[in-house]
């Protein structure tokens, strides 16, 4: 099998138009135990919400920056980093989570009647590779609440607020990395995981190898992509 050069590339980035720069200088991240720019992390998300997301449209992948959105509120009643869609309409909703110059991983889970825009069971999973992220889900309780509320008129901000607080943040159990710059590559695994196994394994998930073959995989992984995805740019 060939094994291709990575180049630079722009992928279409559907988080309010624009494009998303990959440069050497973000590949080389993936190298040894670097700290992974999110970058990285935004570009797997992409490729799996492109490759894997059309046969499954149950799922959504959302930016590096909707954390930001959530957990500082701009006034603006939908997340432009969430492809100006309705979280609240996808069975899972994964969100990367950049905090403190820590990575983790979020996943919203829904459970809807057919036909009710308002799940009737909603979870927040969490993987963290550290444990330093030990109060992400009151900004994505807020979140929630608000899309609830812009959804559904005729609900009391009451009652929002009840199924907020009722709303329970579960750990998704993973190994613990063995250093300080693991944390997006974990991320990145997790995410991958999940995503094939269609989120069954919420509750444990079992991370096949370590990270440094993970840190290979994914830049053989992207170089690859950058030369097709340049290859079918010049045609």
């Amino acid at each position: 099998m060939t094994m291709h050069k990575f180049h630079p590339l722009s992928m279409p980035f559907p988080f309010g138009g624009g494009w998303l720069e990959i440069g050497e200088r973000h590949y080389k991240t993936l190298r040894r135990s670097n700290w992974l720019s999110g970058v990285v992390i935004e570009w797997l998300g992409l490729m799996l919400q492109y490759e894997l997301g059309r046969c499954d449209t149950s799922w959504l992948y959302t930016s590096t920056y909707f954390w930001q959105f959530a957990d500082r509120p701009c006034g603006k009643s939908t997340n432009p980093y969430s492809y100006g869609k309705n979280v609240l309409d996808y069975n899972h909703v994964v969100v990367p989570i950049n905090k403190d110059g820590h990575w983790s991983l979020a996943v919203i889970e829904n459970i809807k009647s057919p036909g009710e825009k308002v799940p009737y069971c909603c979870t927040i999973w969490h993987a963290d590779s550290y444990g330093l992220h030990t109060d992400i889900d009151l900004p994505l309780r807020t979140y929630l609440r608000s899309q609830v509320l812009r959804e559904s008129s005729w609900i009391l901000e009451t009652d929002a607020d009840t199924w907020a607080a009722s709303i329970p943040c579960r750990t998704i159990q993973v190994p613990l990395q063995q250093n300080e710059n693991d944390c997006g590559v974990f991320v990145m695994r997790v995410m991958h995981t999940l995503v094939e196994e269609r989120f069954q394994c919420l509750q444990s998930c079992d991370l096949v190898g370590s990270p440094r073959m993970w840190r290979r995989q994914y830049r053989r992984d992207l170089a690859e992509w950058s030369f097709h995805f340049n290859t079918h740019a010049q045609i």
